[in-house]
């Protein structure tokens, strides 16, 4: 005898418990899951930015859920949202990408950030700012400026020579 989430999860059984719209991202359910939610209800919660959507008493990310409806496997790599927004999981949204990939798209600094801005930090017993960007897992100075802004300013400069996959990338997304 088996248990009940031994079995991997395929496309079909996923279809027969899932509905998806690959225009919006949105996930309903086929079936009703549990007494509280009925066939046709959106599924899925917001953690972190992410929508989970949870059977078999298992969690599922919503962006790997939506892989492996339309495409029949799996993703093999991480799963990058080409907008930066984590709950936006319409499938033109949605891209396989290296953990380095992924991390280049990143749209805003760190919440601990003293200057809420990528790329930019203060240096320590100086009265100026840093640049710096990681290529290939390695940390490349840029230059010390008089402001943050300036140090920022370089590093979208470099960012969109070294991070092919950021959308910050394109012209005009800087700061402000």
């Amino acid at each position: 005898m088996t248990k009940p989430n031994s079995t991997p999860l395929t496309q079909k059984r996923l279809r027969e418990l899932l509905h998806y719209e690959p225009d919006t991202g949105v996930f309903t359910w086929i079936i009703r899951p549990t007494r509280k939610r009925k066939a046709g209800d959106i599924a899925g919660y917001l953690d972190n930015g992410y929508v989970l959507i949870g059977f078999n008493s298992k969690n599922y990310k919503a962006h790997r859920l939506a892989w492996l409806y339309e495409y029949g496997c799996w993703p093999s790599k991480h799963i990058d949202h080409i907008d930066g927004n984590p709950s936006n999981n319409r499938i033109s949204n949605l891209r396989e990408a290296t953990q380095s990939e992924n991390l280049q798209n990143q749209l805003k600094a760190r919440a601990d950030s003293k200057t809420s801005l990528l790329g930019a930090s203060r240096n320590k017993n100086r009265s100026n700012y840093r640049a710096q960007i990681m290529v290939n897992g390695k940390s490349i100075h840029l230059g010390c400026f008089k402001t943050d802004i300036e140090a920022h300013d370089a590093y979208i400069t470099a960012k969109r020579i070294h991070h092919p996959f950021g959308t910050v990338a394109s012209k005009g997304m800087s700061h402000g």
